[in-house]
């Protein structure tokens, strides 16, 4: 599922934000924030899987957290990016002076 996210944030910024910058970082930005967030929400379910086959000792508290942190850390990013490759800010910021003009 985060995989597809992904491939829909590159899909975005290569068709969709061809108008925004000829900076490859401003314009692929939203992608990279996405695929970042994708590797550090997977940490998790791959040491659970590791666990479960009996591949990985249990971790101590330190690595525990850390790798907690880190999944939450890529929800956030994860969100993040998906609002950024939407361009959710520049369409509200359109709604809010539309509603301006409307007063």
């Amino acid at each position: 599922m985060y995989t597809n996210l992904t491939q829909h944030a590159i899909f975005l910024c290569w068709h969709k934000r061809e108008w925004v910058s000829p900076s490859h970082g401003i314009r692929f930005g939203p992608a990279y924030t996405v695929a970042v967030a994708t590797l550090l929400i997977m940490v998790r379910p791959t040491y659970v899987m590791l666990k479960i086959g009996k591949q990985v000792d249990r971790l101590q508290d330190p690595w525990c957290s850390s790798m907690y942190a880190c999944t939450l850390l890529g929800y956030f990013l994860l969100g993040f990016g998906t609002l950024w490759a939407a361009d959710v800010w520049t369409k509200f910021q359109r709604l809010l002076q539309s509603d301006a003009k409307d007063v």
